[in-house]
């Protein structure tokens, strides 16, 4: 089995574990709720408009088993309540947050190993010296490199290179732009 395999399973492997781990949380962490939105009302010294009942049924959603405490007059407070079932899927919520926390530390990784390997293959830099007008076969690479990608792209990375500087000798020294 290659190390990418291994890396997928154990990721898969991380995103279980944690999807299996319940978290207990009173108020508004769980997947089914009912929320009923009131005229405000004083409890305790503290407005309260909104409340929360968890893991109800859909056909319990109503005033009356949601507000608590009732208030005197029940019936002429529930009207004016109104109540909605909400229910989402907090599993799917915490997998696609450890994928993306997973893709994110791949990258992470992958940009230390890029910093990493970059000052093995460059070539010590040469000042690129401004001897008048530029030709076109001066842009071709002057040493052949092997086939392997890494050589393809290091090839490509010089010829960017000096492509940026001939751009800088141009707008800088002599004040010329697109030429």
């Amino acid at each position: 089995m290659d190390k990418s395999a291994l890396v997928v399973a154990a990721l898969w492997l991380l995103v279980f574990l944690t999807a299996q781990s319940s978290v207990s949380a009173e108020g508004q962490y769980d997947d089914r709720r009912c929320k009923c939105v009131c005229p405000p009302r004083i409890i305790n010294n503290v407005t309260r408009k909104v409340f929360l009942k968890n893991n109800i049924a859909r056909d319990d959603c109503e005033c009356g088993k949601v507000v608590d405490p009732l208030p005197d007059n029940p019936v002429e407070f529930c009207l004016r309540c109104e109540c909605e079932y909400e229910s989402r899927n907090t599993m799917l919520m915490k997998v696609l947050v450890l994928f993306s926390l997973a893709v994110l530390g791949v990258l992470v990784v992958y940009a230390g190993f890029v910093m990493c390997l970059e000052p093995m293959c460059a070539k010590p830099q040469q000042p690129f010296p401004d001897t008048g007008p530029r030709h076109a076969q001066d842009d071709r690479p002057h040493l052949v490199r092997s086939a392997s990608m890494l050589g393809r792209v290091d090839s490509a990375r010089q010829r960017w290179k000096k492509q940026v500087e001939v751009q800088r000798v141009n707008v800088y020294d002599r004040r010329n732009i697109l030429s």
